[in-house]
């Protein structure tokens, strides 16, 4: 029967979360459902043959080990680790676990789901009937809290950004952060407005956890493969968007985040600040509907955030 809901679940350098979230599905979960697990080249030594151990030893002749590179020939078996060599981010790492459930025709419906997220309830079964029964659903979410529950992580529903709100955040994040920061998210965050609706609308999910129809994911063309790191639910929604279909936010459906991070949390280190910084120039080159005016001064303010980033970073160094 044509019902299984494929998780895709990537890590990279980081077993623990992977088999704790894969107990907290099994502990929660009822509906029918095919676990793909992608290791995206990790680095410590024990770490693909430590999922291997524990997989196996957890799942029995239920659990098969692949490379990347294998070709997908139908059927999986109820879990399946895929190994790839390197990594290649975060689109193109749940890409290769696409590739497997694409083939398997037992599956219709495919959640995307971080190693650091917990399930706390049954939610895969109400989220597939949002698919379901609603239209136009084209990525259905639910709401993700911090580990302690007690607070929500609003990026779990967003509206996308105009241009003009990146320039204006690239021109005066690192100066003033926190106003920028506040001044940006009043609206952004739709999650903090009034609104009684269980299922909302909404515009960005959060690529840590969302379900989306299998067949539907491949006709838009997956993740776009060309970001390594941010920027991806951006690209999706204007994929979705094209087809005239939404995305939605289920409030009564309930997921643990780990790697959550609170709202006034500033930027990380440079490779996932220059991440960003390249994934929102493809962005904007390939699918944000702007003019070239509009795009040189986004670069032009790229350029400003990068320096007085490095200067920033400089002086942290220096105290």
């Amino acid at each position: 029967m044509d019902n299984n809901t494929a998780l895709i679940i990537l890590q990279y350098n980081n077993y623990e979360d992977t088999i704790n979230c894969i107990d907290s599905v099994l502990k929660y979960n009822t509906a029918p459902i095919k676990i793909i697990i992608v290791d995206n080249g990790s680095k410590r030594g024990n770490v693909v043959d430590q999922t291997d151990f524990l997989l196996r030893k957890k799942f029995g002749n239920d659990y098969t080990k692949l490379s990347d590179t294998s070709v997908s020939e139908g059927g999986l078996n109820k879990v399946s680790f895929v190994v790839s060599l390197y990594n290649s981010g975060y689109a193109d790492g749940n890409n290769k676990g696409l590739k497997f459930a694409y083939t398997d025709s037992t599956i219709n419906k495919v959640m995307i789901l971080n190693n650091d997220v917990l399930f706390v309830e049954d939610i895969i079964p109400i989220l597939s009937k949002n698919i379901e029964n609603t239209l136009d659903c084209a990525i259905v979410s639910p709401i993700l809290y911090t580990r302690d529950m007690e607070k929500i992580d609003y990026n779990c529903a967003r509206k996308h950004s105009t241009i003009w709100e990146e320039i204006y955040y690239n021109f005066f994040n690192v100066i003033c952060y926190d106003r920028v920061y506040k001044h940006l998210s009043k609206n952004r965050f739709l999650l903090k407005n009034a609104d009684d609706r269980q299922l909302m609308p909404i515009e960005l999910p959060s690529g840590s956890c969302m379900l989306i129809n299998k067949d539907y994911f491949e006709r838009i063309g997956s993740f776009d493969s060309h970001t390594f790191l941010y920027w991806e639910e951006n690209i999706l929604y204007e994929k979705i968007k094209k087809t005239g279909k939404r995305n939605y936010i289920n409030k009564r459906c309930k997921c643990i985040h780990l790697g959550a991070q609170s709202t006034n949390s500033s930027q990380s280190n440079w490779f996932t600040f220059m991440c960003t910084v390249k994934s929102s120039i493809y962005y904007m080159k390939n699918y944000y509907d702007c003019n070239l005016f509009e795009y040189g001064l986004f670069r032009i303010s790229l350029y400003v955030n990068i320096l007085l980033t490095k200067v920033k970073m400089f002086i942290k160094k220096r105290l």
